[in-house]
């Protein structure tokens, strides 16, 4: 199933994060209760977190069993100016703090126990995108 059928299914409580709220989303997640999710979605963000495995970590204590964790993101192709240092709590960033692919956040997120279900790499039909729909711990 493809990760827009795997949340039309899921149906619930799914938390969106953008990178409009990337200078947020600790917070946000922070004050999510234990087992109040179904599932997240994290677009356009990995790379642009400073700590995105420790975020992905903090929403596995928010997900119901059974919840899942769809990432999507994009490597920059030639030249990337990385952020040298993070930001400060609640601190906005419009840089890129890493350029992972799928199989870097893979191998980050399996390390913890999360288990991949899908996975789409970098390929001439997904131009710089990756993606990965996750099963928490």
């Amino acid at each position: 199933a493809s990760v827009r059928e795997r949340f039309a299914r899921i149906g619930g409580d799914v938390l969106d994060v953008d990178p409009s709220l990337v200078a947020s989303v600790e917070v946000i997640v922070e004050g999510l209760a234990d087992g109040s999710l179904d599932g997240a979605r994290l677009l356009d963000v990995w790379n642009r977190l400073a700590r995105p495995v420790e975020l992905v970590a903090a929403i596995a204590r928010a997900l119901r069993p059974g919840g899942v964790v769809a990432i999507s993101d994009e490597i920059a192709i030639g030249r990337v100016h990385v952020e040298a240092r993070p930001p400060a709590r609640g601190e906005a960033s419009g840089g890129r703090f890493r350029n992972d692919d799928a199989s870097q956040a893979a191998r980050a997120l399996e390390a913890l126990g999360w288990r991949v279900i899908e996975r789409r790499d970098v390929g001439p039909q997904t131009n710089a995108r990756w993606a990965l729909v996750l099963e928490r711990p």
